[in-house]
C-alpha cells in the first residue's frame, strides 16, 4: 500500500502539469489579445514628434533656443543628436594651439559638412605666420565665415588663400592706443577671391592701389581709423558696395579729427552705390552734431534706402527745420532710424514723423538718448 501511495504521489505533479498545458493551449495568444483590444477599443495613434516636423519648421523653433538648450535636446537620444548636428556644429571656435592637434583634425573631418563659421579666439603671432589655416579648412566645403582675433597687422593674410570664404572678420585685441593701430589693407586679402563681407575692429585702414579682384558688398568698421590719402571709396573698387556700417565707442579722438570731417565734406564720394548706411557713436565722450550738410549727404545718395544714425546730437526742432528743407523726390529713402541726444519733445517728434511720412514719403523711427555726462576735470 505504501508503495502504491508513493507512486500516486509521484504521478500527481505530472497530471497537474498536463492539465495546465491543456488549459494554456486553449488561451488566446498575445497577438490575438492585442488584435482584440485594437478592434474593440479605439486607441489614439501616436502623435508627431519634433523630428517629424518639416526641416525648416525645426530650424525656426531651434532659433529660439539657447546653445545650452540645443545641447540638452541633442542628448535625448541618437535620433535627436543626428538631427541637430547641423545646428550644433555650424559655428565652432578654437585657438591656434588646439587647431593643429590630431583631435581637432578628426573633429573637423567628422563634421566638415556642417561647419559654416570658424572662430579663432586667441591672438597668436606664431599661429598666424607659421600655420597655414587653409591646410585645416580646405575640406570644409560648407565653411563661409572666418573670424580671427589678432594683435598685429593683417599682412600675414596675404600669404593665405581660400575660395569658399565670403565673410571675414578681423578683431584687434590690443587696444592700448586709439591712434597707433595695426595696419589693414585690401592687398592682404586678395587671396579670398569670393570675399563679399568684411568686418574690421580696431584697425588702421591703409592706402593701396586700385584692386579689381574683390567685390565687397558689406563693410563693418568698429573703432577703425585711416590717414591721408586713404578714403573709404577704396573699399568700393567695382562700385558694388551696398552696406557701410561705422561704429565708434568710448573716447575716440578720430571722430573729432580731420579725416572724419573730410569724409562728410567729400559727400561720401565714390560710395554712390550704398543702399544702407549705419553710423553709431556708442558712448563717445565728445558730442558730434548732426549738421544739415551731413544729413543732406546721407539722404541724397542716389541709391540710399535705409539710414540709421545713433548717438549724434541735434535738437528736435532743428531736425524738423532741416527735414522741411527737403522735398518729395529728393531721396529714395524707405526708412530712417534716428537715436539722437537731445531733450525729449513729443510735439516735435509727432511733427517730424508726420512730415517724413506724408511729405517726404519715407518712414522714420525716432528715439532720444540722454545728453553726455562730461567727466569733471581733477
Amino acid at each position: 500500500m505504501k508503495r502504491e501511495f508513493s507512486e500516486l504521489e509521484d504521478d500527481a505533479p505530472i497530471k497537474r502539469s498536463r492539465q495546465l498545458e491543456g488549459i494554456v493551449s486553449h488561451l488566446p495568444s498575445k497577438a490575438d489579445v492585442l488584435d482584440h483590444i485594437k478592434f474593440h477599443i479605439d486607441i489614439p495613434s501616436k502623435g508627431p514628434t519634433f523630428l517629424d516636423l518639416p526641416w525648416d519648421i525645426q530650424q525656426m523653433i531651434l532659433d529660439y533656443l539657447s546653445v545650452s538648450d540645443r545641447m540638452s535636446l541633442s542628448s535625448v537620444n541618437k535620433s535627436y543628436r543626428f538631427a541637430l548636428q547641423s545646428i550644433l556644429f555650424k559655428r565652432i571656435k578654437t585657438d591656434w594651439k588646439r587647431l593643429v592637434t590630431p583631435e581637432a583634425r578628426k573633429f573637423l573631418d567628422t563634421y566638415k559638412y556642417f561647419i559654416l563659421e570658424l572662430r579663432i579666439t586667441e591672438a597668436d603671432l606664431y599661429g598666424e605666420w607659421q600655420v597655414d589655416i587653409n591646410d585645416y579648412i580646405y575640406d570644409l566645403t560648407s565653411l563661409r565665415y572666418l573670424v580671427f582675433h589678432s594683435k598685429g597687422s593683417s599682412s600675414w593674410l596675404k600669404y593665405r588663400a581660400n575660395h569658399y570664404i565670403n565673410k571675414l572678420s578681423l578683431v584687434q585685441d590690443d587696444r592700448k592706443s586709439e591712434l597707433l593701430k595695426p595696419n589693414f589693407s585690401l592687398l592682404h586679402v586678395v587671396g579670398f577671391a569670393n570675399l563679399a563681407t568684411l568686418h574690421l575692429t580696431n584697425y588702421s585702414c591703409g592706402w593701396y592701389e586700385g584692386i579689381d579682384t574683390i567685390s565687397l558688398r558689406e563693410i563693418y568698421l568698429t573703432d577703425c581709423v585711416w590717414e591721408y590719402p586713404f578714403h573709404l571709396c577704396q573699399f568700393n573698387p567695382k562700385n558694388e558696395l551696398r552696406k557701410l556700417h561705422l561704429t565708434y565707442t568710448g573716447y575716440n579722438s578720430f571722430v573729432s579729427g580731420e579725416r572724419w570731417n573730410k569724409l562728410w565734406e567729400s559727400n561720401l564720394d565714390g560710395l554712390a552705390s550704398l543702399e544702407v548706411l549705419e553710423v553709431y557713436l556708442e558712448g563717445v565722450r565728445r558730442e558730434k552734431d548732426l549738421t544739415f550738410s551731413i544729413l543732406t549727404t546721407c539722404l541724397k545718395l542716389p541709391n540710399m534706402l535705409f539710414l540709421k544714425l545713433r548717438g549724434w546730437t541735434i535738437s528736435l526742432n532743428n531736425l524738423y527745420y532741416y527735414l522741411r528743407r527737403f522735398q518729395k523726390g529728393d531721396t529714395r529713402l524707405i526708412t530712417m532710424e534716428l537715436a539722437i541726444r537731445c531733450q525729449d519733445d513729443d510735439y516735435y517728434k509727432e511733427k517730424i514723423r508726420d512730415y517724413c511720412q506724408h511729405q517726404l514719403g519715407f518712414g522714420i523711427e525716432l528715439s532720444t538718448l540722454p545728453p553726455l555726462e562730461h567727466p569733471a576735470w581733477p
